[in-house]
């Protein structure tokens, strides 16, 4: 297998969509799918992110492959990686924050449910890299607007209303 190499601004971009995956308690199978999806357009399936027990290589495909069973303590070398992922900077170019930030609520919405804590998170994010709310609502209602967007989107982009939004309360 041939190691591959990701740039700064991915592995930010999968601590963020791990730590937001988990944010619930669990990586969901449509998570993980999203994920996976992702690594492979990133060219990031076989990038070595530890070495294993026996000095071979460990790609963060099969160490996602196995978090949710926490085989060997997969899920503290998950939340290791992240740790140090997450002190990479984010995209300076406002544009790739967009796009970053789209990324971010899109797997937040990808398993048909917006939890509190992954709505937090999405705003943590957001603020971290400069957005605030507004930006944030913008780009839901761009998710929103897409036709290829699945039924479970948009049931995680409605549940995203009436888990995190003070307009819903006032209706």
């Amino acid at each position: 297998m041939k190691a591959e190499k990701a740039s700064n601004e991915m592995k930010r971009l999968f601590a963020d969509l791990l730590q937001m995956a988990r944010a619930d308690g669990e990586i969901s199978e449509d998570e993980s799918d999203f994920i996976f999806a992702l690594m492979d357009t990133a060219g990031m399936k076989n990038h070595v992110v530890t070495t294993g027990l026996e000095g071979e290589g460990v790609t963060l495909e099969e160490l996602l492959m196995y978090d949710n069973n926490d085989i060997r303590g997969i899920k503290s070398w998950i939340s290791s990686l992240i740790d140090e992922w997450s002190l990479l900077p984010y995209p300076k170019d406002e544009k790739k924050r967009l796009k970053y930030l789209l990324m971010v609520i899109s797997m937040m919405i990808t398993d048909g449910e917006s939890t509190q804590e992954e709505i937090k998170l999405c705003h943590e994010i957001a603020r971290r890299m400069g957005f605030d709310k507004t930006h944030v609502y913008q780009c839901l209602l761009y998710l929103a607007q897409r036709s290829d967007i699945s039924p479970k989107q948009m049931s995680g982009l409605l549940s995203y209303y009436e888990n995190g939004n003070p307009i819903i309360d006032k209706i």
